[in-house]
């Protein structure tokens, strides 16, 4: 008797991390909709795998077959004994099947939009609500993404993860380097990410340095606008990335649209402290009363230039690096493990 099925996406690195950590409290069997992605990188995707699983389609998400995919996730399932079935949102035709179709002690919902990047009005509202209607509990990553919950009158229990995974913890020693101006962002050049607005600020301050990591559709326009103190670098493998963080002071997560942030948990824990948009689902849990960083809006950038111009400043630095430092994520991912254990006792 499995205590969850977990049905989600792809087998991103930090859920197969999370899964793993949660199969040594708990029996789970995990269903993946595609074993890739064509938006994602190879390193994206987990390999080590200590848990049962089953993929239902071999290729990339975005070429899959959903009536075959529903065919396939109703032959597995039927010979399953499970107590819980979790899918990772509402997202797909496949959540739906199981949520309404499959039979199961207790539905359940990881929530990883949030209420900043939701629609929360017509067509699109009612259809959430509808969902929530046959779900038994709610597994939300932060405050934003329970107030997402509220607004669509959920009345389950919900359990709070704090994140949406575990990204993988490569260990380090903090650099023995003195603070140099030095601002990284990684992820998506896209529009939703609202680097343009980053850059704009940094092209008014030559005396600062900013690094950009990843690639996207914005890709050349970003760098025909950029000044000379402003440096891209295209894909870095996760092995390596580490690196990246090591050498720079602060990082920078301006998105307008961010349902998490994954990569502000990764900064904080090579000791960087954070710069975070107000629509990133990450900071109320992550940037905790001003002490790891500072918090946003992404729609003023005057409150970004002031942020960091603020951060520029050696003392205040060095007083949100110290706080940085102190933080435990062991814990953190413990707090996110129990969260799942919380739940099979309902």
């Amino acid at each position: 008797m499995y205590d969850y099925v977990f049905i989600t996406h792809v087998p991103a690195f930090y859920k197969v991390n999370l899964y793993n950590r949660i199969a040594k409290h708990c029996r789970i069997f995990v269903i993946f909709i595609a074993k890739t992605s064509v938006l994602r990188t190879k390193d994206f995707i987990g390999t080590n795998m200590m848990f049962d699983y089953k993929i239902l389609y071999p290729g990339p998400f975005e070429k899959r077959s959903i009536i075959k995919n529903i065919h396939l996730l109703h032959k597995y399932i039927r010979n399953l004994q499970y107590k819980t079935i979790v899918v990772n949102g509402w997202d797909l035709l496949e959540f739906w099947y199981a949520t309404f179709l499959l039979k199961a002690k207790q539905k359940a919902v990881v929530v990883e939009s949030n209420i900043s990047e939701s629609t929360v009005s017509g067509l699109k509202w009612l259809l959430k609500y509808f969902f929530l209607k046959n779900i038994d509990i709610g597994f939300p990553s932060g405050q934003l993404h329970q107030k997402l919950l509220d607004t669509l009158a959920f009345n389950g229990k919900s359990f709070f993860t704090k994140g949406v995974g575990i990204f993988n913890r490569i260990p380090f020693e903090y650099p023995d380097r003195k603070f140099q101006n030095k601002f990284l962002f990684v992820g998506r050049l896209s529009e939703e990410k609202n680097i343009t607005m980053l850059i704009d600020v940094f092209n008014k301050h030559p005396e600062l340095s900013l690094t950009i990591v990843g690639s996207g559709p914005q890709n050349h326009y970003l760098k025909s606008i950029a000044a000379g103190n402003i440096h891209f670098y295209s894909h870095i493998d996760n092995t390596i990335l580490f690196r990246i963080y090591l050498e720079h002071d602060v990082f920078i997560l301006p998105s307008l649209k961010e349902p998490w942030g994954l990569v502000v948990d990764e900064a904080l824990y090579y000791g960087l402290p954070v710069i975070v948009s107000s629509h990133a689902g990450c900071h109320s849990e992550l940037v905790v009363d001003g002490k790891h960083g500072i918090v946003f809006d992404p729609t003023n950038q005057k409150q970004l230039e002031a942020a960091i111009m603020k951060m520029s400043n050696e003392e205040n630095y060095y007083a949100y690096q110290k706080s940085v430092r102190q933080i435990d994520f062991y814990k953190r991912d413990e707090i996110q493990i129990h969260a799942y254990c919380l739940g099979i006792s309902l």
